[in-house]
């Protein structure tokens, strides 16, 4: 019962009402009755006590949800009714009826009404009653406070479970940053499900046995075209149902699909952050040790490293009490990096967790077999199905039966179809994709007649229906069908159809794309491709998301969106690349050479480049609806360009070359200078890669334009692009060293960029786009105007460039230094396993020891990593890099001779009998070469800084480009040539007994000679001359000695210079010519740097005439 919360205080009110008025009477009678002055006393102290407790009692009966206290205040047995009782009483004796006259007035002011024992009755009973209403105030504030609590425990666990929920949506949200969707896969796969299809599976022993299992694990195992993946599918989707229906069990369901289709999918990493993000996302509590790996991530700024991932797992699989682990298509992992899969695999099997169970599908390939094998050894509970025989051929029949009720089966006679369902089943081999490929084949002709002929001649084997759609290929399409082939065999991730449609049109030479190929639609491409070759899938989400898989469903060739990057297009199988590759391909004009393939991707990449470079901005100012394929080039060539090998270096160097003067308007035979005079920024951002290498000419092309390649920076840095230049910094440089110490960096460089100030924002992290190693570091002009009106496009919400001078964020990937993987693995490891300190103390100045020990700690934790993958020469690479370069970068010691000889005697010290120091002392060498290559890049950097002021001030002369194009080449050949020839001198100190001392002088004389030619004749092409003006050096002005140089040309172009330019030329191209021929005649590898060596002192000699 709800009471009126008023009568509770009503009563306590009357109560103390009634008090003060008996102590009112009481104070008179005090004074006019002096025999009972000590009861009136004793009575009154008693009464005015009890107004405090009364006063409390009112307090707590004004106060919300106190229902028990009205009850026991209203309560006319309960204290205050006693009371209340009690105090009328007194009232009325005080106030007893006057006695009349004069005289009974004077008697009754003279006379106390109590008498002593009724004083000592009544104050004990206000006493005892006190007693009792003050015990149950006791009792009802403890109460409250007890419900106080209990409300702040609850609101305290609320605030906690809110706090929980956004770590939760902040570690989902790291781990699934960048990862692929799996659900994408598997929607595919449930749209090929047909009802009762798998059933066997669903309902055989040895799946139900596997689930109830601790720890077990299985393989579902099949030839290509069985239908494993959605089988695949099937399994899923039983287990998800299993887990709603056991309510009282804590269980979860994690899966990933790989596919040859997709790059992304066929990483390690993707996978196990798929797999930690579905059980993050469903675990209740979450673990220390997660939430400590995404704090070491820098708050999930950086992506955790494997190892790390398998630790997150086992913490996690313990709150659970199933996990279902399930991956599909193991086998379309890439077959020479397969090892590293199998290990994870075995490393997820040997966590030993009784909640753990583990299904792979593939096919039966022998490594994978032997793998598994292994795993049922070691773990136990290892089991396998065959997706084979009956069980295969029953599916098929239901399949069957399903398709040929549909349309556009449906007007078919039932006799045929029984027939064709007996023909097609008894022939299939086990083979679902073979069935569904003949049956869309009959589906498409017109007549009883027709199909029965063509069931005579149905392919027996998927290889015979592949030769099939080849031979119907028409010959006018067989140029772009190759062309087409090629991407999809071998792109980063599946293109979309305007994509696919815009790359079989790029050429390696110029034009390198000429507009008007471009098809009038572009799916037209769809119907040059064979059917049965492709997939087409519609997306309603972007790749990689995590917050809905869209409704992705698979099409028929026939289907069109108006959204022209909404459909993608990718190999219908791995069957049809495993035949592509192969040489049972019938027309043996389709069959992919993969290297052949891979070097036409990689220069159509290059090439597209330069049409975006010399193509006019665009009049939607958005290039990448303009040029289609521009965001796939920008975000995946450096995974092209890493497929250069030793062999290509030759050619890509020549296409870098090419590519790099077309982008400049300039054409070194002829001598003519062309029209285009896009911006250049001359002195970049120092990249650690070799310089002239193709990496770094795409590196300085992408920052020439004259309009933003704005959308990447919305899909990678998730800001807004408010810089004047955008620059990108090696990924290393970002997470191992402090922001302050990039800042400074940028500082010391700010004036080569042409700019005084700059405004300094760096965006740390991994994002969608850096698939490079790359991080993103934005400059803004420290300029109000441009401030200005950036702020001003930013309100008006537009998605336009906001500057015009803008530079589009392009990945730099770390480059490979002149092939020396197996040199730098060697290297780090031997400085990891030795002791840091004494390097430490020996290579680096004491002032910089801590900076040495960060770089050998991140050089370490490199080394750690990798012994956990099976990539450790790739990591130790980047290790070694990052060593080397850095350092030099950063000019944080000048490791000269001296301290060169006491390196390498500390080594021999800690490896007196070991053969390891002698890779470790070439890599110390090649970092002090590098460091004297530094005084020849000095001076080019001179240059480079004259030159670019002259392209700002001088608008309409145009003799700078000619002399930019020998800036150019002498970079890109010059640092390979004294390389080559560095390695040819200490080959011959090493193999052939030559004097150290002797050779490695006249080297180094080489040198001097070489760069001190580059600048006497680089004066002579600038006509800068240093003693031209009082004061000498030191008066120079570049912008203003340049300015004047060039107004005093000739109109026409210095014939001393083409000369110059054309004898580099020959010079250039004889090396290149002798060098080719050098290696068809040698077939060892060890004697390509001897060979390559010789001919770049050769080349040297003749640069310097000597």
């Amino acid at each position: 019962m709800i009471m009126d919360p008023l009568s509770g205080v009503a009563s306590v009110v009357a109560v103390v009402q009634l008090a003060q008025l008996i102590c009112g009477v009481l104070k008179e009678y005090f004074h006019k009755v002096r025999e009972a002055r000590a009861d009136i006393d004793r009575m009154f102290t008693t009464i005015k006590s009890l107004e405090r407790i009364l006063a409390q009692a009112e307090k707590i009966a004004k106060r919300p949800h106190t229902n028990d206290v009205e009850i026991f205040l209203v309560d006319l047995s309960g204290p205050i009714g006693q009371l209340k009782g009690e105090l009328d009483r007194i009232r009325r004796r005080l106030e007893a009826p006057s006695l009349k006259g004069r005289l009974g007035g004077l008697v009754q002011s003279l006379r106390w009404p109590f008498r002593n024992k009724e004083v000592e009755k009544s104050v004990q009973i206000i006493e005892q009653h006190k007693s009792t209403l003050s015990a149950n105030l006791g009792f009802q504030i403890l109460d409250f406070q007890i419900n106080h609590f209990d409300i702040v425990t609850s609101i305290q666990q609320d605030i906690k479970h809110a706090q929980d929920d956004r770590d939760r949506k902040l570690l989902v949200r790291w781990l699934a940053d960048s990862v692929p969707d799996p659900s994408r896969e598997h929607n595919a796969a449930r749209n090929k499900y047909e009802e009762g299809t798998g059933s066997w599976l669903i309902d055989s022993v040895e799946l139900r046995s596997w689930s109830s299992t601790s720890n077990s694990f299985l393989w579902l195992s099949g030839g290509p075209g069985a239908g494993k993946s959605m089988l695949c599918s099937t399994v899923i989707e039983s287990l998800k149902a299993r887990c709603r229906w056991q309510k009282h069990s804590i269980s979860v369901v994690a899966y990933w699909y790989f596919s040859f289709a997709s790059k992304e999918t066929q990483s390690i990493s993707n996978f196990l952050c798929s797999i930690a993000r579905d059980l993050c996302s469903k675990v209740s509590t979450m673990p220390k040790v997660v939430e400590d790996l995404w704090s070491d991530a820098n708050n999930g700024q950086q992506r955790p490293s494997v190892p790390d991932l398998l630790n997150m797992l086992r913490a996690l699989l313990p709150n659970f009490n199933h996990a279902f682990l399930v991956v599909d298509a193991a086998d379309e992992y890439p077959k020479t990096q397969r090892g590293c899969l199998l290990r994870t695999i075995q490393s997820l099997s040997s966590l030993n967790m009784e909640c753990l169970h583990l299904l792979v599908v593939s096919r039966p390939e022998a490594d994978i077999h032997r793998s598994f094998k292994e795993i049922g050894r070691i773990a136990g509970g290892f089991r396998e199905i065959k997706v084979q025989g009956i069980r295969v051929q029953r599916d098929i029949e239901k399949y069957l039966d399903h398709i040929l009720r549909s349309t556009p089966f449906r007007n078919w006679n039932p006799g045929e179809k029984r027939e064709i369902k007996s023909i097609l089943t008894s022939q299939a081999d086990d083979m679902f994709r073979l069935v569904s490929l003949q049956l869309e084949r009959l589906g498409t002709l017109p007549s009883r007649a027709k199909r029965r002929e063509a069931l005579k001649m149905l392919p027996k084997s998927l290889d015979d229906f592949y030769h099939g759609l080849l031979e119907g290929v028409n010959d006018d399409n067989l140029g772009v069908l190759k062309k087409a082939l090629n991407w999809l065999l071998l792109s980063a991730r599946p293109l979309t159809v305007a994509e696919l449609a815009e790359a079989v049109i790029i050429s390696p030479d110029r034009p390198f794309l000429d507009p008007e190929e471009r098809f009038d639609d572009e799916h037209y491409i769809l119907a040059i491709l064979p059917g049965g070759f492709v997939r087409i899938l519609s997306e309603t989400s972007d790749r990689g998301n995590f917050e809905g898989s869209g409704a992705e469903e698979e099409n028929d060739k026939s289907h069109r969106n108006p959204d022209r990057f909404s459909l993608t297009v990718q190999l219908a199988h791995q069957s049809v690349k495993d035949y592509l590759l192969s040489t049972r391909v019938a027309r043996q004009e389709f069959r992919v050479d993969r290297i052949s393939a891979c070097n036409m991707l990689k220069e159509a990449c290059m090439a597209y480049f330069v049409y975006v470079a010399q193509a006019p901005p665009p009049p939607t100012q958005d290039p990448f609806h303009e040029f289609a394929l521009l965001r796939y080039v920008s975000t995946y060539w450096p995974y092209h360009m890493a497929g250069v090998k030793r062999h290509d270096e030759v050619l890509v160097q020549y296409l870098a070359v090419n590519i790099f003067q077309n982008s400049l308007g300039v054409s070194l035979e002829q001598g003519v200078i062309g029209d285009n005079k896009g911006y250049f920024l001359a002195n970049e951002l120092r990249f650690p890669c070799s310089r002239g290498s193709p990496c770094e000419q795409c590196a300085r092309l992408s920052l020439r334009r004259q309009w933003a390649l704005r959308p990447c920076l919305d899909d990678c840095i998730g800001s807004q692009l408010d810089s004047r230049h955008h620059f990108l910094v090696p990924d290393y440089l970002m997470s191992h060293f402090a922001k302050a110490n990039v800042e400074q960096f940028v500082a010391r460089n700010a004036s080569s960029w042409g700019t005084k100030y700059f405004l300094i924002r760096m965006d740390w992290g991994y994002r969608k786009f850096l698939t490079a190693e790359v991080v993103a570091l934005t400059l803004r002009s420290d300029s109000e105007m441009g401030y200005q009106y950036c702020q001003t496009v930013l309100q008006e919400g537009s998605r336009l460039a906001l500057l015009r001078k803008q530079s589009p964020p392009l990945g730099i990937p770390l480059a490979a230094m002149d092939d020396m993987q197996y040199i730098y693995s060697q290297y780090i490891q031997d400085i990891v396993q030795s002791d840091l300190a004494e390097y430490v103390s020996v290579a680096y100045p004491e002032q910089e020891t801590d900076f040495a020990e960060r770089l050998l700690g991140v050089i370490s934790s490199y080394y750690d990593a990798s012994r956990q993958m099976d990539n450790e020469s790739e990591l130790l690479r980047r290790a070694l890099e990052m060593h080397v370069t850095s350092v030099i970068l950063e000019r944080k010691f000048i490791l000269d001779t001296d301290s060169l000889y006491q390196v390498q005697d500390h080594l021999h010290q800690q490896y007196p009998e070991q053969s390891a120091p002698i890779y470790a002392q070439r890599q110390i060498k090649l970092a002090f070469f590098l460091l004297q290559q530094q005084r020849i890049i000095k001076v080019l950097k001179d240059w480079g800084n004259m030159m670019w002021a002259i392209n700002s001030s001088i608008s309409k002369d145009k003799e700078w480009a000619l002399a930019f194009s020998v800036f150019v080449t002498l970079i890109l050949v010059i640092d390979k040539i004294i390389g080559a020839a560095y390695y040819f001198c200490e080959g011959r100190i090493k193999y052939h007994g030559y004097q150290v001392g002797l050779e490695r002088a006249e080297f180094q004389k080489l040198v001097r000679l070489t760069q001190r030619e580059l600048f006497d004749r680089c004066k002579e092409i600038f006509h800068w001359k240093f003693k031209t003006r009082k004061g000498g050096k030191a008066a120079c002005n570049p912008i203003r000695d340049g300015a004047e140089a060039f107004q005093s040309m000739s109109k026409s172009v210095d014939l001393n210079v083409i000369r110059f330019v054309k004898d580099l030329q020959n010079i250039v191209g004889d090396f290149e010519q002798d060098v080719r021929s050098y290696r068809s005649s040698r077939q060892d590898m060890d004697s390509e740097y001897t060979d390559a060596g010789r001919l770049a002192l050769i080349f040297l000699n003749d640069f310097l005439g000597r």
